[in-house]
C-alpha cells in the first residue's frame, strides 16, 4: 500500500489489560503502520497491553495518570452514610486531579522527546491526553469507546460540563457506534465527530480463523454457549446464568462457559457461582476466569451470548462472528447495528426467559444456528475488518495533519 503522509502519535491507555478497548487499539496501531504511522503509548501501569506493545517494539512510557471517573452511587436509606460517601467521593476526585496535574509535565517532556505530531485517548474516562493536548496546542483526537454511566456506573469528578469542554477542544471525536454518538450528541461538534467501528482482524486473518474454528470445534454432543468479558453487573453474566437454568430439564445438554475477571478480587465471579449453584446449573457452567485470547473460547462454542445492558459497540460480537459463530445479543445500545434479527443472529428484548428462548432455537436447531453464523462471519469480513478500521482513522488523521500546517 502506497504511503500517504507520515506522523507519530501518542496513544493514551486507560488500563494495560487486553480487554476490549486495547484489544481494538493494537488492531489499529498494526492497521496505521502500512499508511506509515509511527505509534507510541502512554500507559498507566503494565500487563499484558504494555507486553503486547514490547513484542511489536511500540515505545512506552508508564505514568500512573488517573480517571477522572469512578463508580459512585448511594443509598436514600442512610443519609449519613451518604453523605460520608459522598465526601470521600470529593476526596479522591481531588487526589486524581492532583495527580494528573503533577504527572503532567513529565508527559510533556515525554512527548516533546517523542516528535509527537497528534495526542490520541483511548477512552473517555482518562483526561490527561486532553490536558497536555491544550497545554502543548497539539492536535489531540477523542476516541469515545464506552457510555460509562450507562455500561460501568461510572461518575464524571467534575460532571459533563467539563467533559463536554475538553470533548469540544478535541480535534476529532471518533465513536464506536451509533449508539455512543447518539448518548454524547449534546458534548460533540459535527463537523468533527465521526462514528467508525472497530476492526478486529484482516480480511486474511478472517479467512484463517474461520477455517480454524470449523475443523477445531468439536463440542462432544453438548450444545456450548460463551459469555466474554469483564465480569461486572451491567454485563449481565447472571442473566446468562438464569436462561440456562431454564433450559436445563428439557436441554440437559446445553452448556455454558463464562471468561473474563472482575475488578474486585474475585467477588464478582463467586456470585456467579454461588447463583449457578443455587439454580442447579453448577455442572453445566464453566468458569474460566480472565484469557489474553477469547479465539480459544469460540473454539469451544456453538454460539455466543451477548447480554451487556449498554454494549457500546461489541467488540466481541463481531470477533465470534470472524469466527462463524452466531451471537444472541440484547436489543441494545450498539448490539443491534451488528446483529441483523434472523440475518446474521438473533436479537431479544428482555430478561432470562427472552433469552433463553433464544437459545432453545439453536439447541434445538443446530443448523440455524450454522447458517446464521455463517452469514455474520460474511458481514464481519466485509465490515469489520482492520484494513477497513484503519484507514478510516487514518483519513481523519491525515485530515487533521493537513490542517495543523495550514
Amino acid at each position: 500500500m502506497k504511503l500517504g503522509i507520515t506522523m507519530r502519535v501518542a496513544f493514551f491507555i486507560h488500563y494495560a489489560e487486553l480487554y476490549g478497548a486495547n484489544r481494538s487499539l493494537l488492531n489499529l496501531i498494526d492497521g496505521l503502520k502500512s499508511f506509515g504511522v509511527e505509534a507510541f503509548v502512554v500507559a498507566p501501569h503494565e500487563g499484558d497491553m504494555t507486553i503486547a506493545l514490547r513484542r511489536r517494539t511500540v515505545p512506552i512510557l508508564r505514568v500512573p495518570f488517573q480517571w477522572w471517573s469512578t463508580e459512585y452511587t448511594t443509598t436514600k436509606k442512610d443519609f449519613a452514610r451518604k453523605i460520608l460517601k459522598y465526601f470521600s467521593w470529593r476526596r479522591g476526585a481531588i487526589s486524581r486531579l492532583e495527580t494528573n496535574l503533577r504527572i503532567t509535565p513529565q508527559v510533556i517532556k515525554q512527548i516533546k522527546d517523542w516528535n509527537i505530531d497528534i495526542l490520541y485517548t483511548n477512552s473517555s474516562v482518562i483526561p490527561i491526553g486532553a490536558i497536555v493536548g491544550m497545554w502543548m496546542m497539539k492536535p489531540h483526537v477523542w476516541h469515545l469507546r464506552e457510555f460509562g454511566t450507562l455500561d460501568y456506573s461510572l461518575t464524571l469528578d467534575w460532571h459533563m460540563p467539563l467533559f463536554k469542554f475538553f470533548l469540544q477542544k478535541a480535534d476529532a471525536q471518533i465513536c464506536v457506534s451509533q449508539a455512543i454518538r447518539s448518548f454524547y450528541r449534546n458534548a460533540l461538534t459535527a463537523e468533527k465527530s465521526y462514528v467508525v467501528y472497530n476492526g478486529v482482524a484482516t480480511k486474511e486473518q478472517i479467512e484463517k480463523i474461520y477455517e480454524a474454528e470449523g475443523r477445531s470445534n468439536d463440542t462432544k454432543g453438548y450444545f456450548v454457549f460463551a459469555i466474554i468479558g469483564l465480569i461486572h453487573k451491567n454485563k449481565a453474566q447472571d442473566t446468562a446464568i438464569r436462561a440456562l437454568a431454564l433450559l436445563k430439564d428439557s436441554f440437559p445438554m446445553a452448556r455454558l462457559i463464562i471468561a473474563g475477571g472482575d475488578d474486585r478480587q474475585g467477588l464478582d465471579i463467586k456470585k456467579l457461582q454461588k447463583l449457578a449453584a443455587s439454580l442447579g446449573v453448577k455442572d453445566q457452567v464453566t468458569f474460566l476466569g480472565y484469557v489474553t485470547d477469547p479465539y480459544e473460547v469460540y473454539c469451544q462454542a456453538d454460539a455466543v451470548l451477548m447480554c451487556s445492558k449498554h454494549e457500546a459497540m461489541g467488540r466481541v460480537t463481531v470477533e465470534a462472528m470472524t469466527a462463524g459463530k452466531p451471537v444472541i445479543g440484547l436489543d441494545s445500545g450498539g448490539t443491534p447495528e451488528i446483529i441483523k434479527h434472523e440475518e446474521n443472529g438473533l436479537l431479544y428484548k428482555g430478561g432470562a426467559e427472552k433469552l433463553a428462548y433464544c437459545m432453545r432455537r439453536f439447541v434445538e436447531n443446530p443448523m440455524l444456528a450454522r447458517h446464521l453464523g455463517e452469514k455474520g462471519w460474511r458481514m464481519a469480513k466485509e465490515k469489520y475488518s482492520i484494513e477497513a478500521y484503519a484507514g478510516s482513522i487514518y483519513e481523519i488523521l491525515s485530515s487533521i495533519m493537513k490542517g495543523s500546517k495550514k
